[in-house]
């Protein structure tokens, strides 16, 4: 409880300080416990369902937001039973459902993202927001090629990425009330996020953190006590490497073979971020594939992850020479 406490704590200082939409962190405010909730039932990372909903109903003042309580802009289909409006979309008077309050418009949503063509997003790290985005992108959810980018913007610019550390107890959210009328301690944002953003986490039960504002990789090694060689060493990473904001640094060696056999490759994708993502060496991940150091399949490629590629698949256009 008393983490939770200050994890809120942190996040409103922090909010506080943006100068952002006053709006846009109003409804944070508002909604965000009913994020966090769908995160630690669903999987989902609060960031991207808070993103999603503000992008979607301008942080609740779409018409849909205010007449239908509907805060995704989900539309009906054949199965939908319940409450419709409607509204000119894609085409004149489209069938767009509607809810009796806003928490179940975030529970639909969850329900919404658990259909088959959403499923790789599973395997991500909870934290991965920025795989998260561009895989919703890839996945057909929103026909705006920049839907991704917008995404990752708003979680960044009003530091949502934040939510995704945070576990509710069934009575913490009561006690967040209360949080939210005490004046915000004045602290350094870059301070809040980074303190925040030091916690370890667990992918494919490899130790990780993920980086903040104001964190480099010596500031990393000595919080957990590590060398800064043996940090880039588990990361693939060289001196000259630079940091940004939600990267993933794993704080163990990392496998030399993925936990599922494949994984198929996404808008945004590079190697390297396939690597950190599934906590898998960049060095497996090229040789499993036959794949000389350097290239990069294609958007849907499917790479092995727990044997190597046939030799007879090894010849296929997408490996550079």
């Amino acid at each position: 409880m008393k983490k939770y406490t200050l994890t809120l704590l942190f996040i409103i200082c922090a909010l506080s300080l943006t100068g952002q939409n006053a709006s846009y962190t109003a409804y944070v405010k508002q909604y965000r416990d009913i994020a966090i909730r769908q995160m630690n039932k669903e999987g989902i990372p609060a960031s991207i369902i808070m993103a999603q909903a503000l992008l979607e109903s301008g942080a609740g003042t779409s018409y849909l937001a205010r007449e239908a309580n509907n805060h995704f802009g989900i539309k009906c289909n054949s199965q939908w039973r319940g409450e419709s409006i409607k509204k000119d979309d894609d085409r004149k008077n489209e069938c767009f459902r509607k809810y009796d309050q806003v928490e179940d418009s975030y529970s639909d949503h969850s329900a919404f993202l658990k259909r088959e063509r959403y499923a790789s997003l599973y395997e991500l790290p909870i934290t991965d927001y920025k795989s998260w985005a561009h895989g919703l992108k890839a996945a057909g959810y929103a026909t705006d090629p920049a839907y991704g980018d917008k995404l990752i913007r708003i979680i960044e610019t009003y530091h949502l990425y934040e939510l995704d550390n945070v576990t509710l107890d069934t009575p913490a959210v009561e006690e967040a009330v209360a949080v939210e009328d005490t004046p915000a301690v004045s602290i350094p944002v870059a301070l809040a996020v980074s303190s925040m953003q030091l916690l370890t986490h667990k992918n494919k039960n490899l130790p990780y953190v993920q980086v903040g504002e104001g964190d480099s990789i010596e500031k990393i090694a000595s919080h957990y006590r590590k060398s800064v060689a043996d940090l880039l060493q588990y990361n693939d990473m060289n001196y000259d490497d630079t940091l940004s904001v939600g990267d993933i640094i794993f704080l163990s060696p990392k496998r030399n073979k993925g936990a599922v056999k494949y994984y198929t490759i996404a808008q945004g994708d590079t190697m390297y971020s396939i690597s950190q993502r599934l906590g898998m060496t960049l060095e497996s991940l090229y040789l499993k594939n036959r794949l000389q150091v350097g290239a990069m399949p294609p958007v849907g490629t499917r790479l092995y992850l727990q044997r190597n590629i046939p030799r007879r698949e090894a010849n296929a256009s997408y490996h550079v020479k």
